[in-house]
């Protein structure tokens, strides 16, 4: 059993961070995973999140909280080499949008405007009187 897991919602706001965890057991099965490199690319860059050994079972790995600092997907991609030499490879996308503001606060923004004109109609109507 392999697992490769997310603990965040998508999709994710600029600047939030998200945490790999990595979950493996081999079941007793003949194929072991020896080394496992798991990576995060967003826009060509390319950040390493671990290479990790699993040398003992069940294995149990958490990363470093990831800020996701640009818009659009990220990719989340974990390779995993065998003990015969076989490779695996999990990918996850994981889609990163701009915040978006509240509409409550737009609306008491419009309200703060259209209360700044009307008084400087009513000001500039008084100094032509």
């Amino acid at each position: 059993m392999l697992a490769l897991i997310l603990p965040h919602d998508p999709p994710l706001d600029i600047n939030d961070s998200i945490i790999v965890l990595v979950v493996y057991s081999s079941l007793d099965s003949t194929t072991t995973i020896n080394n496992i490199q798991i990576y995060s690319i967003s826009d060509a860059s390319e950040e390493v999140v671990g290479v990790l050994n699993p040398d003992q079972e069940p294995f149990i790995w958490i990363s470093h909280p990831i800020q996701v600092n640009k818009a659009g997907t990220w990719i989340l991609i974990a390779d995993f080499i065998h003990n015969d030499g076989t490779y695996s490879t999990i990918v996850n996308n994981v889609n990163v949008r701009f915040n978006v503001v509240s509409e409550s606060i737009i609306g008491v923004i419009s309200m703060l405007v259209a209360g700044l004109i009307s008084v400087m109609a009513y000001r500039r109507l008084s100094n032509n009187q």
